[in-house]
């Protein structure tokens, strides 16, 4: 009897035993570059940057700076230290558009509390082209708290190890960079709304109380009740 051996695939398989050498220290140091990435690109990168705002689906805007201000710029930043979809994934999350052939960004800052100068790391599992770990972050400050995080790293080809994923472990939940940001937003838009006074019928009437002008809220937060859970919603 013959037999015809059929290639499924022009890329030979990398197996186990050929995947590049990654070291734990590796890891932690591609985990840490990777999060200074994240944390710059909310910032808006660096360079000079039009300074206008504008609004988008009802959201204030910003432009990013002269370092990451077109997409091809972007991607390849992300790209030193994530995966390509990672990269992609990261862009939607992150609500960043182009506007008038520049790209811009939510006009909300963030930024992390984790002292990365002092993670430990345990690679927990290991394939071909996937690598998992768990991590263990001190926050800065005088206290001893520390952060624990489950994190991939997969291998590309003709790239290296990128990051996959990496969430913080919260009482058995995880809690994504993105999701850290979007309550950083939903923080500055509460404070806005207390600010301006809220929504509703306001008594006109204004006051002076220690040297200072006042004025009374709106309906939508004429008392502490309302007003506290305008900022824990």
């Amino acid at each position: 009897m013959n037999f015809k051996i059929v290639s499924i695939s022009k890329d030979p398989q990398l197996m186990k035993d050929q995947a590049p050498s990654l070291s734990e220290k590796e890891a932690l140091g591609l985990f840490k570059e990777s999060q200074n990435s994240y944390w710059n690109v909310v910032r808006g990168g660096e360079g000079k940057q039009n300074q206008a705002t504008f609004t988008h689906n009802g959201m204030e805007y910003r432009y990013m700076a002269e370092s990451l201000n077109t997409m091809k710029k972007l991607k390849a930043y992300l790209g030193k230290t994530y995966t390509s979809d990672q990269v992609t994934a990261l862009i939607k999350r992150l609500e960043i558009i182009e506007h008038k052939g520049a790209l811009a960004q939510p006009n909300a800052d963030g930024g992390s509390l984790l002292n990365w100068e002092k993670a430990t790391i345990k690679e927990t599992a290991s394939t071909a082209t996937s690598k998992k770990f768990t991590l263990n972050v001190p926050l800065y400050g005088d206290g001893n708290e520390v952060d624990k995080l489950q994190g991939e790293l997969r291998y590309e080809k003709d790239k290296g190890w990128r990051v996959y994923s990496l969430e913080t472990i919260l009482n058995g939940d995880t809690v994504t960079p993105e999701q850290a940001l979007q309550l950083f937003k939903e923080a500055k838009n509460s404070y806005w709304y207390v600010v301006m006074g809220g929504e509703g019928q306001r008594n006109e009437e204004r006051f002076t109380h220690k040297g200072k002008d006042y004025r009374y809220m709106a309906e939508s937060l004429n008392n502490y009740d309302s007003m506290r859970n305008t900022f824990m919603s």
